[in-house]
């Protein structure tokens, strides 16, 4: 089953993601050196605040809330504190690099929510094998933007042709943590198109994505019942489309791949 996250601190638009099934909504903490990493990229900069949990919690029943923090530093263990105060189901740390940043985020946690890897570093890349042997990781999520940025490669996508994502993947589901990557948009569009990214996932055991700003831009809307219209429209899209691809088997996903990775290199070829 594929848990979709959302990413918002409006409680409005939390309530609409759980009318429409999406499985987190994830209050966005992260600030630390992301300008810095992303600002040449059309990658978003969040002002989420931790008193936003509440705020979005407050709307939600059944859709969990998910809080990415700040990368690992002194004042962490702080705001993990800070955090965990209003009880989230998930915390996820990214930007990390070694076992021992994995650790003492472990240890900060102490089993109080569910630990989620936002894993964007090449050091964190060399370094899976000793984090995977760590006890309390529930879910591995790669991090395409940073991660493609930190290899060199031109579109994040390039992670997926390349393979590393299937190495990676084999790795961590042998751990029985689960494992995801990146975002998907709206179903229908971009080049590789949405659903053959998703067909991806399927083949390769993902079962975490972010439904991205493509999916359904907030900021565009200034009517919320816009948004929901479309959101809604769009969501049932992504549910019709994973029904069919969870029905494929092994030749179709390897047909879709090779399909996928054919797009990707043409887009890297005639990218200057």
């Amino acid at each position: 089953m594929m848990e979709t996250w959302y990413i918002t601190n409006n409680p409005a638009i939390a309530n609409i993601c759980e009318e429409n099934q999406v499985t987190y909504v994830m209050v966005d903490l992260e600030k630390d050196g992301k300008k810095e990493r992303q600002g040449n990229i059309d990658a978003v900069f969040s002002e989420h605040t931790i008193e936003d949990i509440q705020k979005v919690k407050k709307k939600l029943n059944k859709t969990h809330i998910l809080v990415r923090t700040n990368p690992p530093s002194e004042k962490l263990k702080k705001e993990i504190e800070e955090i965990l105060k209003y009880a989230p189901k998930a915390i996820m740390l990214p930007y990390f690099s070694t076992a021992n940043e994995v650790q003492s985020f472990l240890d900060a946690v102490k089993g109080r929510a569910k630990v989620f890897l936002l894993l964007e570093r090449y050091q964190a890349l060399k370094n899976i094998d000793e984090i995977l042997k760590l006890e309390g990781i529930d879910r591995i999520h790669v991090g395409l933007n940073d991660l493609h940025l930190e290899l060199k490669m031109k579109f994040m996508f390039e992670i997926l042709s390349e393979g590393i994502l299937d190495d990676l993947s084999q790795k961590v589901l042998a751990r029985n943590i689960k494992f995801g990557f990146g975002g998907v948009g709206r179903i229908g569009f971009l080049s590789p198109k949405a659903e053959d990214i998703l067909s991806e996932h399927v083949r390769i055991g993902s079962t975490s994505v972010i439904l991205s700003r493509s999916f359904c831009r907030q900021d565009n809307y200034k009517d919320i019942n816009k948004f929901a219209q479309d959101f809604s429209l769009r969501k049932k899209d992504f549910d019709a489309a994973m029904s069919v691809i969870e029905t494929l088997n092994k030749n179709q996903l390897q047909k879709t791949k090779k399909a996928v990775c054919n797009e990707i290199k043409c887009f890297v070829e005639n990218t200057g």
